[in-house]
């Protein structure tokens, strides 16, 4: 096993789809320059006012509609989907400068619908968010509370969903080359599967407990009473 440090080489940042919500912050060191978008330092997260010495959070987020636009105050509807979060924030930034509207503009986009989904063979199946912008299926799998006994962990299955095709590929947990996947850094609403080994479940379920006991004294009165007819010969 190599102590040498293994280079990032995919691409983990997330690609906005459709349905997707997110949160977008304008703001600028002039304050005054913000009067256009009504003196709000945020759009869609924690709005405040900057007129205002109450700061009340309001759970509102901007959702990229089904032809892959978001609409904004002022700005209007801007193409989203298929860009990553920092490609949007330099689209807005550049509608921004070419409209005159701010001159030294400071964006945010966050994406606020960021879970995954992991079930079968693990200690807490569930749908789990996740707070920041990366996680690796190990991570997730962690989550879960990790694997139970019965995992298979050369078949864990990983389904996606990206721009409106469904795809599904498996994972080998025990690869050497897993951090190289495609699939170990998970995207918004990807589900795991983790499909149990049926004969471990079986011969750990409470029937076949009961059948090999039974099975265990059939055979020792199997050898008694053989044993008395050797013995009466």
């Amino acid at each position: 096993m190599s102590d040498l440090p293994e280079q990032v080489t995919q691409n983990y940042e997330l690609t906005i789809q459709k349905d997707d919500q997110l949160s977008i912050s304008i703001s600028s060191k002039d304050r005054e320059l913000l009067e256009p978008f009504g003196n709000k330092l945020q759009f869609g997260e924690s709005v405040l006012s900057v007129s205002s010495s109450m700061y009340q959070p309001q759970l509102s987020y901007y959702k990229v509609d089904s032809e892959g636009n978001v609409d904004l105050p002022i700005l209007g509807s801007i193409k989203a989907s298929g860009y990553t979060l920092s490609a949007l924030e330099e689209q807005i930034e550049k509608k921004i400068r070419s409209e005159n509207l701010l001159k030294d503009p400071q964006i945010t986009v966050k994406l606020m619908n960021f879970k995954v989904a992991v079930l079968g063979a693990v200690a807490r199946p569930g749908q789990f968010s996740v707070d920041n912008e990366r996680i690796t299926i190990l991570e997730a799998l962690a989550q879960a509370g990790d694997l139970n006994v019965s995992a298979i962990r050369r078949n864990v299955l990983v389904l996606r969903e990206e721009n409106g095709a469904r795809t599904s590929h498996s994972v080998d947990l025990t690869s050497a080359g897993l951090t190289k996947s495609d699939y170990y850094y998970l995207r918004q609403n990807d589900v795991i599967y983790v499909e149990p080994n049926q004969s471990i479940v079986v011969q750990s379920s409470p029937f076949w407990t009961f059948f090999s006991a039974g099975s265990s004294v059939v055979s020792l009165l199997i050898s008694v009473v053989t044993l008395v007819i050797i013995n009466g010969r």
